[in-house]
């Protein structure tokens, strides 16, 4: 049985997406409504990947879903669609027409499920314990630079890093949670500070800024992030703190 907040979950990746669909409509500059229909596609392929288990907020991983046996249930023209919408896209501009149909048929994908011999690949947060010590010393430095700004933000790992798959240049997905009484100047110094923190040990990072509010209680927008956090991320403790057993994070 479906778990219903999982179904809210992914509709609520179909209104965002359909949201973008209307603003693409009434957009005139050329550029802002690519954005706009590139973005509710990426908000369809989530509603996707949340539907069937597997809920990301990163759009290249989006794509692994629609790659053998996947590809097989999508009608050869949507596919094109998709293609040329990934990372490197090699197709031509997506008009409105052409968005709306790849939307609604990723909708009907959602809801069909995936074919049986397909499962979801296994995903589960190594934990604090399961980092390299240089991966610590990383995190730690990102966490110390960024609380030196917010003294009660949250640093959190997640992404390839969190479940031991990365490659040893794969980047650091993290995400900052911010008090909400934050001043905004104050939260982009501090998710400046993170970015600088790994960047000085020679990595690259995909990073995120939350309110706290909304890691509480996700907004729309960031659903798809949050779950994807709390589901396959952790907190990183902060240096002085005990370590934890991989059970506790």
């Amino acid at each position: 049985m479906v778990d219903p907040g999982v179904v809210d979950q992914a509709e609520a990746a179909e209104h965002c997406a359909r949201d973008r669909l209307s603003l693409a409509e009434h957009e005139p500059d050329l550029g802002k409504r690519l954005r706009l229909l590139t973005t509710a596609v990426e908000f369809a392929l989530r509603s996707v990947s949340i539907g069937w288990g597997v809920p990301t907020s990163k759009p290249q991983r989006l794509w692994e879903l629609f790659d053998d046996p996947i590809a097989a249930l999508i009608p050869s023209d949507i596919r094109l669609l998709l293609d040329g919408l990934r990372p490197e896209p090699s197709g031509e501009l997506m008009t409105a027409e052409q968005a709306v149909a790849v939307a609604e048929t990723l909708f009907k994908l959602r809801d069909v499920g995936p074919p049986s011999t397909w499962s979801p690949p296994v995903r589960s947060p190594v934990g604090w314990s399961g980092l390299s010590p240089t991966e610590r010393d990383v995190l730690h430095h990102a966490l110390q630079s960024a609380t030196a700004i917010v003294a009660h933000a949250e640093l959190w790992l997640f992404g390839s890093r969190a479940i031991g798959t990365a490659a040893k240049d794969s980047d650091y997905d993290l995400a900052l949670v911010v008090p909400d009484d934050v001043p905004p100047p104050l939260r982009g110094i501090a998710m400046g500070e993170v970015w600088s923190a790994v960047h000085h040990h020679g990595a690259r990072t995909d990073h995120h800024l939350v309110l706290a509010s909304s890691f509480k209680n996700p907004t729309d927008e960031d659903r798809a992030l949050v779950i994807e956090i709390k589901s396959y991320g952790f907190r990183v403790p902060s240096p002085d703190a005990p370590l934890p057993n991989a059970s506790e994070v």
